[in-house]
Protein backbone atom coordinates (compact mmCIF):
# COMPACT_ATOMS: atom_id res chain seq x y z
CA UNK A 1 0.00 0.00 0.00
CA UNK A 2 1.29 3.69 -0.32
CA UNK A 3 1.08 4.43 2.83
CA UNK A 4 4.23 1.47 4.14
CA UNK A 5 5.50 3.03 0.84
CA UNK A 6 5.72 6.67 2.01
CA UNK A 7 7.01 5.09 5.71
CA UNK A 8 9.65 2.49 4.09
CA UNK A 9 11.04 6.35 1.88
CA UNK A 10 10.79 8.49 5.27
CA UNK A 11 12.48 5.61 7.01
CA UNK A 12 15.81 5.12 4.21
CA UNK A 13 15.20 8.95 3.06
CA UNK A 14 14.76 8.86 0.06
CA UNK A 15 12.28 9.90 -2.45
CA UNK A 16 9.39 7.60 -2.74
CA UNK A 17 9.77 8.10 -6.44
CA UNK A 18 12.98 5.64 -5.49
CA UNK A 19 10.87 2.24 -5.54
CA UNK A 20 9.06 3.51 -8.49
CA UNK A 21 9.46 0.34 -11.11
CA UNK A 22 12.19 1.58 -13.81
CA UNK A 23 12.85 4.49 -11.09
CA UNK A 24 14.87 8.16 -12.56
CA UNK A 25 14.88 11.11 -11.32
CA UNK A 26 12.16 12.60 -13.65
CA UNK A 27 9.84 10.10 -11.92
CA UNK A 28 8.21 12.28 -9.80
CA UNK A 29 7.20 14.82 -12.94
CA UNK A 30 5.36 11.85 -14.47
CA UNK A 31 3.39 11.59 -11.35
CA UNK A 32 2.56 14.94 -11.50
CA UNK A 33 0.91 14.90 -14.73
CA UNK A 34 -2.56 13.56 -15.31
CA UNK A 35 -4.72 13.31 -12.46
CA UNK A 36 -3.85 11.61 -9.14
CA UNK A 37 -6.37 9.82 -7.27
CA UNK A 38 -6.39 8.71 -3.67
CA UNK A 39 -8.42 5.59 -3.21
CA UNK A 40 -8.78 4.43 0.36
CA UNK A 41 -10.76 1.00 0.55
CA UNK A 42 -9.98 -1.51 2.49
CA UNK A 43 -11.80 -4.16 0.64
CA UNK A 44 -9.57 -5.15 -1.77
CA UNK A 45 -12.33 -6.89 -4.30
CA UNK A 46 -14.09 -3.63 -4.28
CA UNK A 47 -10.32 -1.99 -4.79
CA UNK A 48 -9.62 -3.93 -7.99
CA UNK A 49 -13.55 -4.02 -9.62
CA UNK A 50 -13.18 0.50 -8.96
CA UNK A 51 -9.00 -0.47 -10.85
CA UNK A 52 -10.62 -2.30 -13.77
CA UNK A 53 -13.43 0.40 -13.85
CA UNK A 54 -10.76 3.36 -14.06
CA UNK A 55 -8.23 1.15 -16.58
CA UNK A 56 -9.79 2.92 -19.70
CA UNK A 57 -10.60 6.43 -19.16
CA UNK A 58 -9.39 8.74 -21.36
CA UNK A 59 -7.39 10.98 -19.49
CA UNK A 60 -4.40 9.97 -17.15
CA UNK A 61 -5.55 8.76 -14.06
CA UNK A 62 -2.31 7.91 -11.32
CA UNK A 63 -4.45 5.80 -8.62
CA UNK A 64 -2.77 5.34 -5.37
CA UNK A 65 -4.59 3.37 -2.67
CA UNK A 66 -4.55 2.90 0.74
CA UNK A 67 -6.16 -0.30 2.20
CA UNK A 68 -6.45 0.34 6.26
CA UNK A 69 -8.72 3.74 7.16
CA UNK A 70 -6.84 4.07 9.65
CA UNK A 71 -3.45 4.23 7.80
CA UNK A 72 -4.66 6.93 5.69
CA UNK A 73 -4.97 9.77 8.57
CA UNK A 74 -1.25 9.02 8.95
CA UNK A 75 -0.61 9.46 5.64
CA UNK A 76 -2.76 12.23 4.57
CA UNK A 77 -0.88 13.85 7.42
CA UNK A 78 2.28 12.84 6.15
CA UNK A 79 1.65 14.78 3.25
CA UNK A 80 2.32 18.24 4.92
CA UNK A 81 5.64 16.96 6.49
CA UNK A 82 8.74 18.75 4.91
CA UNK A 83 10.25 15.51 4.91
CA UNK A 84 7.49 14.35 2.00
CA UNK A 85 8.80 16.72 -0.76
CA UNK A 86 7.97 14.09 -3.63
CA UNK A 87 4.42 13.12 -1.99
CA UNK A 88 2.08 13.83 -4.65
CA UNK A 89 -0.80 15.54 -3.21
CA UNK A 90 -4.07 14.10 -4.53
CA UNK A 91 -6.41 15.77 -6.73
CA UNK A 92 -9.56 13.75 -5.56
CA UNK A 93 -10.25 11.47 -2.57
CA UNK A 94 -12.37 8.29 -3.08
CA UNK A 95 -13.25 6.75 0.53
CA UNK A 96 -14.97 4.12 1.50
CA UNK A 97 -17.51 4.71 3.85
CA UNK A 98 -17.78 1.65 5.90
CA UNK A 99 -14.49 0.31 6.62
CA UNK A 100 -13.46 -2.01 9.14
CA UNK A 101 -10.56 -0.47 11.34
CA UNK A 102 -11.65 3.24 10.59
CA UNK A 103 -14.75 5.19 10.22
CA UNK A 104 -14.55 7.04 6.81
CA UNK A 105 -16.84 9.99 8.24
CA UNK A 106 -13.90 10.44 10.64
CA UNK A 107 -11.28 9.93 8.19
CA UNK A 108 -13.33 12.89 6.08
CA UNK A 109 -13.36 14.72 9.06
CA UNK A 110 -9.45 14.60 9.48
CA UNK A 111 -9.32 15.33 5.77
CA UNK A 112 -11.41 18.55 6.23
CA UNK A 113 -9.55 20.06 9.35
CA UNK A 114 -6.41 19.96 7.87
CA UNK A 115 -4.91 23.42 5.78
CA UNK A 116 -3.47 21.58 3.01
CA UNK A 117 -6.23 19.15 2.82
CA UNK A 118 -9.42 20.79 2.95
CA UNK A 119 -10.62 21.93 -0.57
CA UNK A 120 -9.20 18.67 -2.01
CA UNK A 121 -12.39 16.84 -2.72
CA UNK A 122 -13.40 13.71 -1.58
CA UNK A 123 -16.08 11.42 -2.74
CA UNK A 124 -17.35 8.98 -0.30
CA UNK A 125 -18.09 5.41 -1.61
CA UNK A 126 -20.53 2.99 -0.14
CA UNK A 127 -22.80 -0.05 -0.01
CA UNK A 128 -25.54 1.51 2.00
CA UNK A 129 -28.51 3.57 0.95
CA UNK A 130 -29.33 4.72 4.67
CA UNK A 131 -30.16 8.47 4.63
CA UNK A 132 -28.57 8.93 7.61
CA UNK A 133 -25.21 7.83 6.24
CA UNK A 134 -25.79 10.19 3.56
CA UNK A 135 -26.69 13.09 5.47
CA UNK A 136 -23.70 12.57 7.85
CA UNK A 137 -21.36 12.46 4.67
CA UNK A 138 -22.85 16.11 3.45
CA UNK A 139 -22.92 17.53 6.77
CA UNK A 140 -18.60 16.71 7.30
CA UNK A 141 -18.51 18.32 3.79
CA UNK A 142 -18.01 15.41 1.33
CA UNK A 143 -17.98 16.54 -2.21
CA UNK A 144 -20.53 13.57 -2.92
CA UNK A 145 -21.02 10.06 -1.78
CA UNK A 146 -21.49 7.27 -4.41
CA UNK A 147 -23.50 3.84 -4.01
CA UNK A 148 -21.28 1.59 -5.78
CA UNK A 149 -23.36 0.09 -8.73
CA UNK A 150 -23.96 -4.24 -8.04
CA UNK A 151 -22.32 -4.70 -11.51
CA UNK A 152 -19.16 -4.34 -12.50
CA UNK A 153 -20.48 -2.46 -15.98
CA UNK A 154 -22.58 -0.31 -13.95
CA UNK A 155 -19.81 0.58 -11.34
CA UNK A 156 -17.18 1.78 -14.44
CA UNK A 157 -20.00 3.64 -15.87
CA UNK A 158 -20.48 5.40 -12.20
CA UNK A 159 -16.53 5.76 -11.79
CA UNK A 160 -16.16 7.40 -15.30
CA UNK A 161 -18.74 9.87 -15.09
CA UNK A 162 -17.72 11.04 -11.87
CA UNK A 163 -13.81 10.92 -13.43
CA UNK A 164 -15.29 12.94 -16.24
CA UNK A 165 -16.84 15.51 -13.58
CA UNK A 166 -13.64 15.64 -11.77
CA UNK A 167 -12.00 16.18 -14.42
CA UNK A 168 -13.67 17.96 -17.48
CA UNK A 169 -16.14 20.19 -15.82
CA UNK A 170 -14.71 21.10 -12.85
CA UNK A 171 -12.06 23.68 -12.07
CA UNK A 172 -9.35 21.97 -9.19
CA UNK A 173 -6.95 24.46 -8.57
CA UNK A 174 -3.88 22.88 -9.67
CA UNK A 175 -5.52 22.63 -12.82
CA UNK A 176 -7.08 25.93 -12.31
CA UNK A 177 -3.56 27.05 -11.86
CA UNK A 178 -1.84 25.17 -14.96
CA UNK A 179 -4.14 27.80 -17.13
CA UNK A 180 -3.53 30.74 -15.82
Amino acid sequence: SISFLYEIARIFEVPVSYFYEGYNSGCYEQHRTGFNLLLIEDNIKDEVLIREAITDFPTKINIYSIREGDKASDFLRSLNQTTCLECVKPDLILLELKMSRANGIETLKTIKRDRQLHSTPVVLLTDSTNINDMESSYNCNASGLIVKAQTAEKLKEQMHNMLAYWTEVVSLPKKFASHH
